[in-house]
């Protein structure tokens, strides 16, 4: 189920990314949002799985997190 689950909200969010490339006036921040997702599903992959995520890890999560924001205010 939790598979079945990941595999919806990445077809989804592959559907709607193609969309907003279509419809962005600028596709540099399309692709740096894009970019920026992985640190999600980074964290929620290593939630879901009890993976080990180290400091180092977790704060390059952050940095590109922080960068994100940054650019999109």
């Amino acid at each position: 189920m939790v598979l079945l689950s990941i595999g919806f909200s990445v077809t989804f969010f592959y559907y709607f990314k193609i969309v907003s490339e279509v419809a962005a006036p600028n596709i540099g921040y399309v692709n740096a949002i894009n970019t920026a997702s992985n640190a999600f599903y980074t964290v929620l992959v290593a939630l879901i799985f009890k993976d080990h995520l180290s400091v180092k890890k977790f704060l390059a999560v952050l940095g590109v997190t922080a960068g994100l924001i940054l650019l999109v205010l």
